[in-house]
């Protein structure tokens, strides 16, 4: 089974979204374009919040991959292109960059992102 394909303004479609503070996010304005009639069900900046309502059918939600996918009771949903993609930067001391307990964890986010 491929994703749901959804296709219109949005008229008749729920959405869960930033809530207005964050408004401007490029997933959340990329949703708004796509769907500018859909109905917002609810509004958070908590994307676990986002994922646990859409599961439970508050409406189409734009979520991290991972998230997504881990998440019971969502599938993916085409609606005509792919959401706008973020970069993910990972902070920490250079005294730090040899440890190897880092670089595996590194190693395991890099390999996860990439096969998303």
């Amino acid at each position: 089974d491929g994703p749901q394909a959804v296709e219109g303004d949005g008229q008749g479609i729920r959405v869960v979204t930033m809530d207005t503070a964050f408004a401007d996010m490029p997933d959340a304005r990329w949703l708004a374009k796509r769907l500018p009639k859909a109905e917002v069900a609810m509004r958070s900046n908590n994307r676990d919040v986002q994922a646990m309502l859409s599961a439970q059918g508050a409406g189409l939600a734009v979520l991290p991959r991972p998230l997504g996918d881990a998440t019971p009771g969502l599938r993916p949903v085409d609606i005509g292109e792919q959401p706008p993609g973020r970069d993910t930067y990972v902070g920490y001391h250079r005294d730090l960059r040899r440890l190897a307990r880092l670089r595996a964890l590194l190693d395991l986010v890099i390999s996860q992102l990439a096969s998303v």
